[in-house]
């Protein structure tokens, strides 16, 4: 069940908090207000940066919208797994559940956080928690409705709920679910091979001459043989032979200066002190003394220079580490800077090339044994989906007599495909259609459903489905759109209905209609206000008395006059009869209101 809602930050809503209840909570308020908003920001906990229709936009001046929502989960809740596969652990709440914090944070450039209670998790997984939590039927649905593609995910959403079924259980009775994800495999598996095939007869239809090429340039790639990480190494070291060069070149001028040519310093000093020792003066010997210390710490570092030129000289060779890289220099024009890649490529380009008769011949075998695996899950799960499409037009037919559509009939029809059509989801083509009136034949839903209509095919469909996925918390978003009246009241008693499936069980309905409002256990009002300036939503629990008042506004427009409250008071007092009911007796009053309906039929 979700307790609490936050909200910051999302395009009219600043700051929003909502503190919800079990059973059926009803949003109302006028257009634009930000009652959709509030749908998107769960949706955001399901995965989704809001509906399909409406994505979520930030405030203006925000740098980032957050949603976070408080659930009570019940034990041996679908939850449970996908929270033991994160590691996280919900806090100890009363009545033995437990509370979950979910959030998603919205940031400018398309960036976002996902967060499950307080750990940061990847959207995928906060996804695969959130929709354990909450499911959300929107009047957009009602276009999808039209897309045949969505009849059969509506098809196998129901048979992944139901379980294993009663047919076609030779694989070790295998749910659908687990047959349908095992079809997905051999469907990847027999793609995989599709493509390599492919790949290989472009191969072998390709010109000999660009085999030919290949294996030149595979050669001369093989004849440099460049290493990993070389072009950096050779960059390095030519730029220390450079600095090298510069130091060479200065030990050479200093071993000049000092021992070589006519002006040697060395000799110079040798010749001075000679003459002054050959005097015999002793005054004269004493200068001839500094003039040797000079000499001899001349030729001292005299001989330090010949030992830095004769390790200068024993290094690399500057010109061959130049036309090395020279090589690759060239090679990298060609093939581009990773040149290991690059032959990698050149590698495996020249094998197909070499082989690929031979692959085509493999893969073609290969390919015939994929198309078999797949086709034989294929053909399991076409026998499990016309089982189940029967069960589901049933289901779907009774549900919409409680919702005043007495003659209507839907038919889900299956159809088989070839093999040569086989797709992502197997074998099948199915379509929903509907009859809604007597004596006509069944036809598509978008050629034979008023806009009404459709709404309660969407609600019979998402009437049928729940409960068996162990949501609590189920979001209806307008889907009373085009219908009022009595029509109005009986989709109110469904989701009052839905709203006491069970332990914990919740319906948050947004709504326009006040035949609908007026079931609700807790009603609120979602307008907008301007505050600084600036517009922004307000959520408003209301009381008796408001919800009298906010039900006359829906019931007569801007002016709430005597009669539009009288007209309120009877619906809260009609609605409070039903919601007093024991429990059940929403769901059984809306079974006898059918029986006597098909009963005054027959009998007409």
């Amino acid at each position: 069940m979700l307790a609490y809602l936050q909200i910051r930050g999302l395009a009219v809503i600043d700051q929003l908090a909502l503190e919800l209840t079990q059973g059926l909570n009803v949003l109302t308020g006028e257009t634009g207000a930000g009652k959709s908003i509030i749908v998107g920001a769960l949706g955001s906990l399901r995965g989704s940066r809001g509906a399909r229709s409406r994505p979520l936009s930030l405030r203006a001046g925000a740098e980032q919208g957050v949603v976070e929502a408080q659930f009570i989960v019940p034990p041996g809740s679908t939850a449970e797994e996908a929270l033991a596969r994160l590691g996280v652990a919900p806090s100890a709440a009363g009545d033995g559940g437990a509370e979950l914090v979910l959030s998603r944070v919205l940031s400018r450039g398309g960036r976002s956080r996902a967060a499950v209670q307080g750990a940061l998790v990847p959207q995928a997984q906060l996804a695969a928690v959130g929709e354990c939590l909450v499911d959300i039927c929107s009047q957009h649905e009602q276009h999808s409705l039209a897309r045949l593609g969505r009849h059969l995910e509506l098809l196998d959403e129901h048979l992944t709920d139901r379980g294993v079924g009663s047919v076609a259980k030779s694989r070790g009775g295998l749910s659908f679910g687990a047959l349908l994800a095992e079809y997905r495999q051999r469907y990847a598996e027999l793609r995989r091979v599709e493509r390599e095939l492919a790949e290989a007869r472009a191969v072998l239809g390709k010109d000999p001459a660009l085999g030919a090429y290949w294996q030149h340039q595979l050669e001369e790639l093989t004849a440099v043989d460049p290493r990993e990480g070389e072009w950096e190494e050779l960059s390095a070291a030519l730029r220390r032979l450079h600095s090298a060069q510069i130091v060479t070149e200065r030990l050479q001028q200093v071993e000049h200066e000092l021992s070589l040519g006519e002006d040697a310093v060395t000799s110079k000093l040798h010749a001075l002190e000679r003459q002054l020792r050959a005097v015999g003066e002793a005054e004269l010997s004493a200068v001839a003394e500094p003039l040797e210390s000079a000499r001899l710490a001349c030729e001292a570092a005299l001989s330090q220079v010949e030992r830095l030129l004769a390790r200068e000289a024993s290094g690399e060779s500057l010109a061959a580490l130049e036309e090395r890289r020279h090589q690759l220099a060239t090679l990298r024009r060609k093939h581009g800077e990773d040149l290991i890649a690059a032959r990698e490529r050149l590698s495996q380009e020249v094998g197909r090339w070499q082989g690929a008769e031979e692959r085509v011949a493999a893969l073609d075998v290969e390919r015939e044994a994929a198309l078999e695996q797949a086709l034989g899950v294929a053909r399991e799960l076409h026998q499990r989906r016309v089982e189940g499409a029967a069960e589901l037009g049933r289901a779907v037919t009774r549900e919409l007599a409680s919702l005043h559509m007495p003659h209507a009939q839907i038919r889900i029809q299956v159809e088989e495909l070839t093999p040569e059509r086989l797709h992502a989801a197997g074998l099948d083509r199915v379509e929903l259609l509907v009859s809604a009136n007597p004596g006509e034949p069944p036809g598509p839903l978008s050629e034979v459903a008023s806009g009404g209509e459709l709404s309660r095919v969407l609600l019979a469909l998402s009437a049928v489905s729940r409960g068996r996925s162990g949501v609590s918390t189920y979001v209806f978003d307008e889907v009373d759109a085009g219908v009022g009246g009595k029509v109005a009241d009986a989709i109110g008693r469904r989701l009052l209905g839905a709203a006491r499936g069970g332990e914990g069980s919740q319906v948050l309905c947004i709504t326009h209609l006040p035949q609908v409002a007026a079931y609700a256990d807790s009603h609120f009002r979602v307008e907008k206000v301007t505050r600084g300036g600036r517009a922004q939503t307000r959520v408003v629990r209301l009381s008796e008395a408001e919800r009298r008042e906010e039900l006359a506004r829906m019931l007569g427009g801007a002016e709430v006059t005597d009669s539009a409250l009288a007209h309120a008071e009877r619906l809260l007092v009609e609605a409070r009869k039903v919601r007093e009911a024991p429990a059940g007796g929403v769901r059984r009053a809306a079974r006898a209101r059918g029986a006597r309906r098909r009963t005054s039929k027959r009998a007409a």
